[in-house]
């Protein structure tokens, strides 16, 4: 079974990657993604379990995000945490093959150069892309346009510290930032936690994150996962050598996004005459999604 990703009039589906080598999992769904395709984030994940029925395979398997938490040091010497969603540092196979080298950091994070670091800030990633760069606020506020598939968020450090690190209700998750930003937003985190909890039929669920036992003044970053074990939940203190899980989304799956067209009231009114027409052999429950539907237009 493909996984979910979005659906707007038809399915778009990705297909996963697997690999004891995490590295040669990404390389794998960038392959198959292509230039015109992409790698799942973890808004895009999330916004996928939202989307899909609980049968669907994206909430029988847990995942690797192409989303990285970073922390480092502001130009200004600020301490700073940086999410980078749809690939950033670690967005290339090769330079989390060259942290393997280096040696990661005693909390199994790849290390980082002041340089890249100061370069994120600035939304130049190593490879010569550029990115916009927002703050949480402008993430709280809603105005980070919601097409978006790469782009950095920026958050004091001491904020991100401080953001819960274990299982609590679903309720106080909603309300928090690092919830927020690995969601893609204030409204996208509220539906992912009620719908997971709907999915689990419990009273609490996990975020995680290393900021306790982190030092900025070492810049480094690290892999976010989607995980059904140990809380179920959002996981950003995993090690980065390990196994990987990553879904790739291939140019005609998105797209199938861009299919929705513009409809004038002539078009609603014939909708309408449709379904009085249904009435007479759908099923009721059938007709009532059908008039739901046709009210939102």
């Amino acid at each position: 079974m493909a996984v979910l990703i979005n659906q707007v009039v038809k399915n778009v589906e990705g297909k996963s990657f697997y690999n004891e080598n995490l590295p040669k999992a990404l390389a794998a769904a960038q392959k198959y993604a292509g230039k015109e395709g992409y790698v799942a984030s973890n808004p895009r994940l999330l916004k996928g379990r939202v989307l899909a029925p609980f049968d669907n395979e994206i909430w029988a398997n847990w995942y690797t995000a192409n989303s990285e938490e970073d922390v480092g040091k502001s130009p200004q010497g600020k301490d700073v945490y940086i999410a980078v969603h749809g690939g950033g540092i670690l967005g290339s196979p090769n330079r989390i093959k060259d942290a393997y080298k280096e040696g990661l950091t005693d909390k199994s994070a790849a290390k980082f150069t002041d340089k890249e670091i100061q370069d994120l800030l600035a939304g130049k990633l190593p490879d010569g892309t550029t990115i916009p760069v927002y703050t949480f606020n402008d993430l709280k506020n809603g105005n980070i346009p919601k097409s978006l598939r790469q782009y950095a968020v920026v958050m004091d450090f001491e904020q991100a510290k401080n953001a819960v690190s274990g299982q609590v209700e679903y309720k106080r998750l909603k309300n928090d930032p690092l919830v927020i930003v690995r969601a893609g937003g204030v409204q996208e985190a509220a539906a992912y936690l009620d719908k997971a909890k709907e999915r689990h039929q419990n009273t609490q669920y996990g975020s995680w994150h290393p900021f306790n036992e982190v030092d900025p003044s070492q810049p480094q970053g690290r892999l976010l996962f989607l995980i059904l074990v140990a809380g179920n939940g959002l996981f950003g203190n995993l090690c980065l050598d390990s196994y990987g899980r990553f879904v790739g989304v291939a140019p005609e799956a998105r797209e199938a996004q861009n299919l929705v067209r513009t409809y004038k009231p002539e078009d609603v009114a014939g909708a309408a005459q449709e379904l009085q027409r249904l009435k007479e052999f759908a099923r009721p429950e059938h007709v009532k999604s059908l008039e739901a539907l046709l009210g939102k237009l």
